[in-house]
């Protein structure tokens, strides 16, 4: 693997846990195992990564976060990306995760492809996670 690239650890078991790749197009990827593959990201491009854990009394952890792949330089480093990245925009809990996929949803019904948001866009959608924001009117309003 090419010190140039970002590698994003997607894991699945039925039940357990689930780390994967929402949106983004990576330049390939390296099958690990089974239940494992790493997919390969350039410096740039945009992606959105889930972590689900669960165990016998539900899920107990569950984050979704948005950014940019680096190369170098300043970055965030988290479990499952290596190096790390350029973190635009992080949510923790089952309300929040599940409001940010719906304005995901909303994007896509709007005809805009998430991996072209501009950062400041993802940041100003990552305010509106409040209960009593909706952020499909602020999305309809967008021209590009």
């Amino acid at each position: 693997m090419s010190a140039r690239l970002t590698a994003v650890h997607e894991h699945y078991r039925k039940n357990r846990y689930n780390h994967r790749v929402v949106f983004g197009s990576p330049l390939r990827h390296v099958r690990r195992g089974w239940r494992s593959r790493l997919a390969l990201f350039e410096a740039g491009q945009v992606f959105g990564y889930e972590r689900w854990f669960a165990d016998k009394y539900g899920t107990q952890h569950w984050m979704m976060v948005i950014g940019r792949a680096v190369q170098g330089g300043n970055f965030t480093m988290l479990s499952g990306i290596k190096p790390g990245l350029d973190v635009w925009l992080r949510v923790t809990g089952k309300s929040k995760v599940k409001r940010l996929f719906a304005i995901i949803d909303a994007l896509k019904a709007a005809g805009h492809d998430p991996k072209n948001i501009s950062e400041h866009r993802w940041r100003h959608l990552g305010l509106m996670l409040g209960p009593k924001d909706d952020p499909a009117q602020f999305i309809a309003s967008w021209s590009c």
